[in-house]
Parts: structure tokens; C-alpha cells; sequence
């Protein structure tokens, strides 16, 4: 008890350093962390990252893509004007970042977001927030002050001058098997590649404690390259999925539904549906 009093302590003189005052404006300024930032061990890359971690008001800022989200435990998904997030397990062993060629600035201006926002089932009143979630890039930003970060997220983390800042996720399933993305209802895990390249047609499926089994798709994606939790934009450029958060990969009894793009003379948005017990291909819809 008295070695988490002490790091409560310590971290909650790190957040609350340097409060911003009541009023906010609409557009404010961040800048890129000077320290390190590890997730599950992964330390991010802000220089070289299209969603970097950001820093406000001494507040360090965490992109809520669907990527870092996943990696972390968290279920985002965007529909009528409102992000809608909410705690669930890890679905993936991989730390899947956005790079880009040309290096970041270190300050950059965003914007306080103006739509809803509901984290587990609470809308957040945005303009009353000390500490303000923000729009840049067009993702959200969420503050990792102690509310959000620990009680609402149920994550683990610590900071000191030397390591910076680390955020540990608890995992409640153990998934050691060949997918590196998974998604995840309830106690059934089902894993994918992401792409069918180099012959990457393995799926796995997990129930509970049971052992993972994996099955193969080969012989039912051959008309084509697929590329999993992907959506094409009308210059045929390839996005995950989360573009549209209502396409998320998604698990209703035995079925995955799967948004995914396939090549072949083009590209084409689908929607695949996959009895994962069965181990095949049950429908393939155009998006």
C-alpha cells in the first residue's frame, strides 16, 4: 500500500504541473515529448510518427487511433459525430505505428475537440475539461492524467526523468499464437495476418483458457491480394479501416466480420465474413 501511495504521489506531481486556466481557446499549442514514451514495452517514435505523442500544458497527450487504442485495450469507433470509447482486452501483441518520411516539427497547433465524446458510457463535457481532449491530425487526443489513464482505462504507468514515461496495459487473455492483430468479444480471440502476402494465410481462434488453434484461407483467397482491416479512399490509397470506425473488424457468435481490401486489376473494398470454427469463407460483400 505505501509503494502505491508513493507512486500515485509522484505521478500526480508529474500531471498536474503547470494547469492551464479555465478559459481555452479554440486552437492551442503542443509540442513533441523531450522524453521517452513506452507502450507495452514499445518505445514510440514520435520524430518520424504521423500521430505522435503530444505535450500540453505539461499534460502529455495520447492519439486514440485504433491501432494504439487496440494495442492498449481500448475499443474505438467513431459514428454520428460522436468517438465513442470504452475499455476491452488488448487486441494485439504488436505495437502497428503510422510513420512517415519527413520528420515532425517540434510544435504544432491543435485544435480542442468539438464533437462528443463518450469514454465507458459517459458523454465528457469537453469545455468543462482542465484539461481539454484535442483534435490534431483528425484524431483524438486524450489527456493521460490520472482519471482517464488509470481509472477509466485501467492502465499501469510511471514516470521518472531518466525512462520518461511508461504505459503498461493489463492483459486478462494469453495469446502466444502466429496472428499479430486479434479481435476480441467476451473470451473468444480471433487472430489475423495483416495481408496475404508471403502466403500469410493463417487465422487462429482462442475460447477462454483453451488452446489457440489456427486454420488457413489459402485456398479461399486466391482470386486476388487481400489486405485485412484495410479500406481503399477514391484515389485507391489503403487506410485501416478505422477511416470509417464503423468498419471495424467485429465477432458475433462463430463469425468474423472483416472489412478488407482486394487486389486484382484494381482495388476493392469487402466485407468478409469467416466462420472462424469452421475455419472458412462464408460471404464476401462489396463495400
Amino acid at each position: 500500500m505505501k509503494k502505491k501511495w508513493i507512486a500515485a504521489t509522484v505521478l500526480l506531481a508529474f500531471l498536474l504541473t503547470g494547469a492551464p486556466t479555465a478559459a481555452m481557446a479554440q486552437n492551442v499549442t503542443v509540442t513533441l515529448p523531450t522524453f521517452p514514451v513506452t507502450l507495452n514495452g514499445y518505445e514510440m517514435q514520435p520524430t518520424y510518427d504521423e500521430y505522435p505523442v503530444l505535450v500540453y500544458q505539461n499534460i502529455t497527450y495520447f492519439p486514440m487511433t485504433g491501432y494504439y487504442g487496440g494495442f492498449l485495450g481500448l475499443d474505438t469507433r467513431w459514428a454520428d459525430n460522436t468517438l465513442t470509447v470504452k475499455k476491452e482486452l488488448a487486441n494485439s501483441k504488436n505495437l502497428r505505428w503510422y510513420e512517415k518520411k519527413e520528420a515532425n516539427k517540434n510544435k504544432y497547433t491543435a485544435s480542442v475537440a468539438a464533437y462528443n465524446i463518450v469514454v465507458n458510457g459517459k458523454k465528457i463535457q469537453n469545455s468543462k475539461e482542465q484539461y481539454p481532449l484535442l483534435q490534431f491530425r483528425d484524431v483524438t487526443y486524450f489527456p493521460l492524467t490520472w482519471r482517464f489513464a488509470v481509472e477509466e482505462f485501467g492502465w499501469e504507468y510511471a514516470f521518472d526523468a531518466k525512462s520518461g514515461l511508461k504505459i503498461n496495459s493489463k492483459s486478462e487473455i494469453e495469446i502466444n499464437g502466429k496472428s499479430d492483430k486479434y479481435v476480441i468479444a467476451g473470451d473468444i480471440a480471433v487472430g489475423y495476418p495483416a495481408n496475404s502476402y508471403d502466403e500469410q494465410y493463417t487465422f487462429t481462434y482462442k475460447k477462454g483458457n483453451e488452446p489457440e488453434k489456427e486454420f488457413s484461407l489459402e485456398s479461399q483467397l486466391q482470386d486476388g491480394m487481400y489486405y485485412f482491416y484495410a479500406q481503399k479512399d477514391e484515389n485507391d490509397c489503403l487506410h485501416q479501416a478505422e477511416i470509417d470506425m464503423k468498419l471495424k473488424p467485429s465477432i458475433e457468435g462463430t463469425i468474423l466480420t472483416m472489412p478488407c481490401v482486394r487486389q486484382n486489376n484494381g482495388k476493392e473494398n469487402l466485407i468478409l465474413k469467416i466462420d472462424f470454427v469452421k475455419g472458412e469463407i462464408i460471404s464476401k460483400t462489396a463495400v
